[in-house]
């Protein structure tokens, strides 16, 4: 009997989870194919056997990221010997690029003909040119959801194509935002705010509780404003999220596309999160207005305000 060609993914952080288990249903939705791989509780949800937990891999700032080299290394070593071994029709990349560029170095070198492919590569958002032709020698090819950066990995002599941002395909086709302020209980015409302080517990922890300030604050001037409070799809509630929906006036919710299209304003603080476009049947779309910096214990992260009425649809 014929095996089922293998493809085997890693990812480090939850938004590459999320990503790759869209990428993995629709791959078996296309073919016959064996899913495997590091990932998170989404990828899992669809159907791919992880071999590796990777939930918390990901690091902010050089003192987590040093602390969890030794681990890493570790995790690296073994996934190289399961390629050795099983010798996947192709790896699967997706972004985490300081673990999986020196990934793909390695596999490069002891696994000879295996077939590598790149999904998000690492910055693939920065419009900055930069210099991305070692690319060429790691990858046979890369799939960027950014139209600028496959230009710049071509001319970099880097085999790229432009798939489009997944977060498109996410939102277009669902129901009007109207639909999910009901499914929320929350009343209709009171302004609804959604809070998304990130996926990693460390931007949580030092974003949320501004969060939550800024909301007691906006809740104090509008009585009637309702706040979604964007929590991690994990078994155990953080101690931050159990704090969030202590307060009357703040709905957890789990599911990320529902809080944007429920949303009248979107405060949100991690990378794409707010650099890609969403749509919806209305019309709803997202517009950097402004960034603010978060600096506490060494950790500088960016904050996007993204107005998700009409009004802010992109040009």
């Amino acid at each position: 009997m014929k095996q089922r060609p293998e493809l085997f993914f890693v990812t480090g952080e939850p938004s590459g989870d999320l990503h790759a288990a869209d990428l993995a249903r629709e791959l078996a939705r296309m073919a016959d194919v064996k899913l495997t791989g590091a990932g998170g509780p989404h990828m899992r949800q669809a159907a791919v056997a992880t071999d590796f937990d990777s939930t918390n891999w990901g690091a902010i700032g050089l003192p987590q990221a040093i602390r969890k080299i030794p681990y890493l290394l570790i995790q690296k070593k073994r996934i190289v010997n399961i390629i050795k071994q099983r010798q996947p029709a192709v790896l699967i990349l997706i972004d985490f690029g300081a673990f999986n560029i020196r990934l793909a170095r390695t596999v490069r070198q002891v696994c000879h003909g295996q077939r590598i492919m790149y999904y998000f590569p690492p910055s693939s958002w920065r419009r900055r040119p930069h210099d991305w032709g070692f690319l060429a020698e790691l990858v046979d090819v890369v799939a960027t959801p950014f139209k600028w950066s496959a230009q710049q990995l071509r001319d970099c002599g880097v085999p790229a194509q432009w798939v489009g941002h997944p977060v498109v395909d996410r939102f277009n086709g669902q129901q009007a935002a109207a639909n999910y302020r009901r499914q929320q209980d929350l009343p209709d015409g009171n302004p609804v705010i959604g809070l998304m302080p990130g996926s990693r517990a460390v931007e949580r922890n030092c974003i949320g509780p501004q969060l939550l300030a800024a909301a007691k604050l906006l809740h104090s001037k509008l009585a009637d404003a309702q706040f979604l409070w964007s929590v991690l799809s994990q078994a155990r509630p953080s101690k931050l999220d159990r704090r969030a929906a202590r307060i009357d006036y703040i709905t957890p919710l789990a599911d990320s596309r529902s809080l944007i299209l429920a949303s009248d304003i979107v405060v949100a603080a991690s990378g794409t999160t707010s650099r890609c476009p969403i749509s919806s049947p209305n019309g709803v779309s997202s517009r950097s207005l402004s960034r603010t910096r978060s600096i506490r214990n060494g950790f500088a992260k960016k904050c996007w305000i993204c107005i998700t009425t009409p009004f802010a649809r992109n040009k």
